[in-house]
């Protein structure tokens, strides 16, 4: 029998994650514009995307 990773803990998982130091920034982005970020663990997916959003607009 193989030992194969379970849903959702393939390289892609991690490749699309933020680091540490983005993962800050995004944070900081969000208090400042009136969203709701947790201090440590995951971003929510909404919040990345308005950080996307808002800084990926040329």
């Amino acid at each position: 029998m193989r030992n194969r990773p379970g849903p959702g803990r393939g390289t892609a998982a991690r490749s699309r994650t933020a680091g540490p130091v983005q993962s800050q920034d995004i944070r900081e982005w969000a208090w400042r514009n009136g969203y709701d970020a947790p201090e440590r663990g995951r971003i929510p997916a909404a919040v990345r995307k308005a950080y996307d959003a808002a800084h990926n607009s040329s």
